[in-house]
This record gives C-alpha cells, sequence and structure tokens, in this order.
C-alpha cells in the first residue's frame, strides 16, 4: 500500500495503476501549466480516456506539437 500524508493524517490509498496515475496527473499539471505560459505554449488535452497523447504542448508562435504521455513522466 502506497501512504499519502497531508499534514497531520496519514491516508492509504490502492496501488492500483489508475489510482497512482490520477495523482501523478493532478500533481503535475501545475508544473506543466506553469511551464507552459513560461515558454509560449497551449495545452491541448486529451478528448478521450485511453487516448495517445495525454496532452500536447503546442507552441504559439509556430504551431509546433511536442506529445507528453504519462508513461514518460
Amino acid at each position: 500500500m502506497l501512504r499519502y500524508l497531508n499534514c497531520l493524517e496519514v491516508y492509504t490509498i490502492s496501488i492500483d495503476t489508475k489510482i497512482i496515475s490520477k495523482i501523478l496527473k493532478l500533481l503535475l499539471f501545475p508544473i506543466f501549466d506553469n511551464f507552459a505560459r513560461c515558454n509560449q505554449l497551449k495545452i491541448e488535452l486529451v478528448s478521450q480516456q485511453n487516448f495517445y497523447p495525454d496532452l500536447t504542448f503546442i507552441h504559439e508562435p509556430t504551431g509546433a506539437k511536442f506529445a507528453v504521455d504519462r508513461d514518460y513522466y
């Protein structure tokens, strides 16, 4: 079991990969958002679950696209 510490309480969560993946997305999204703003990137999220990629950075000046998938973060 994985344990999550929140100030004074410890929560036990399943090691189910879907739960862990969701937690990683929630923790990483603010970092991705900040990165995008600092680098003239727009974030495009996946339209449906289990589609590749999880998110795409689009460089606003050039339109260049950069895929990010959970298998790599």
